[in-house]
């Protein structure tokens, strides 16, 4: 790549010190400001913090569960050496731990996007978070039926 650089003007066509408009001395022209930003509006700012506290006290609450779930779930999936019909927990747990991690993932991120799109987003990370425990509730039921 070739780089052609600008046509200079005819020597004494400008005045010392001034440039091509003749407006600014040189080296002294208008700086740029940064971009200043307005403060956030209170109820955005209870938007954000309220999603941000409903997705993390979520967080909390489904990782217990999950490592049970997934503790449990490889338990009883390492004793089934045959297909007698005793070890339909497998399916249950899987329900509960899969389902409810990929809910509260698809939860944080639509939350994120509505964030960023400056939308009200609290209600989604309460619907979802609430989804991902129902899930995991239905998961336990399923696995506790299977194992009976």
């Amino acid at each position: 790549m070739t780089f052609v650089e600008p046509p200079q003007p005819p020597a004494g066509q400008y005045s010392q010190g001034q440039g091509p408009q003749g407006r600014y001395p040189q080296g002294q022209y208008p700086q740029a400001h940064p971009q200043q930003t307005a403060p956030m509006p209170p109820g955005r700012v209870v938007d954000v913090t309220m999603s941000i506290v409903i997705l993390v006290c979520a967080a909390l609450v489904l990782v217990v569960p999950v490592g049970i779930a997934l503790f449990f779930g490889l338990m009883s999936s390492s004793s089934c050496t045959t297909f007698d019909g005793g070890c339909g927990t497998s399916a249950g747990w899987a329900v509960a731990v899969i389902g409810s991690v990929a809910i509260f993932v698809a939860t944080i991120a639509v939350t994120t996007v509505r964030l960023r799109r400056r939308r009200t987003a609290w209600w989604i990370a309460l619907v979802g978070s609430i989804a991902a425990i129902a899930i995991w509730i239905l998961g336990s039921v399923l696995a506790s039926a299977g194992s009976a």
